[in-house]
């Protein structure tokens, strides 16, 4: 989920200096959080997405010192603010990513990754075989007594040995657990609007 913090011209990358520089960042990220900027799309003159990420990184930065006397920090690979900037023909925007990880990383990094011990099939992947055959209409089927007496409740086998990924998910399904339930930390913590006391975290 994002939220838009900005729709500017951007045909070259001086103009989108300066229309990354114009925003009030200020009021927008917490004070000493980290950020990272991702690029998407390209226009005439702005054909390399790094650097389009980059020089709306410099403006960021010196936005904030010049305001606070505090550039910002980068981390690229875990950042607190995640901004993703889309470039269209001569336009741009920038949003802020409200979520963080998508869901189907809620399990630990190495256990999806090949050549890193037991490989586990990604999640989004496991709930997509389980309402394939039918496992997520069976656990959300009314239970009754006769159900418990003629021991008629749902019942998974994994075959396929794919480390555990399609248990683990149909135990979450199951169990009617929400993906991402128990996740630390979420894209909206490092933005300034957000009121952890509101929402309880």
């Amino acid at each position: 989920m994002f939220v838009v913090l900005g729709r500017f011209e951007a045909q070259d990358a001086d103009e989108l200096y300066d229309s990354v520089y114009d925003i009030a960042w200020e009021t927008i990220i917490r004070p000493g959080a980290t950020i990272a900027i991702t690029a998407r799309g390209v226009t005439e003159q702005l054909r390399n997405t790094r650097f389009s990420a980059l020089r709306a990184k410099d403006a960021l930065c010196d936005r904030l010192a010049e305001t606070t006397g505090r550039r910002a920090d980068v981390d690229a690979a875990d950042p607190d603010v995640h901004l993703l900037l889309s470039l269209r023909q001569r336009r741009a925007s920038i949003s802020l990513d409200l979520s963080g990880d998508p869901l189907f990383k809620r399990l630990p990094p190495a256990a999806t990754r090949a050549g890193e011990g037991a490989h586990v099939l990604r999640p989004d992947y496991a709930a997509l075989v389980l309402a394939q055959v039918g496992w997520t209409a069976l656990c959300e089927r009314k239970l009754t007594a006769d159900d418990y007496e003629n021991e008629a409740l749902p019942t998974l086998v994994d075959a396929s040995c794919a480390g555990g990924g399609l248990l683990l998910e149909a135990v979450n399904i199951l169990t009617d657990r929400a993906p991402g339930a128990a996740r630390e930390r979420w894209g909206f913590e490092g933005w300034q609007l957000h009121d952890a006391a509101l929402l309880g975290l």
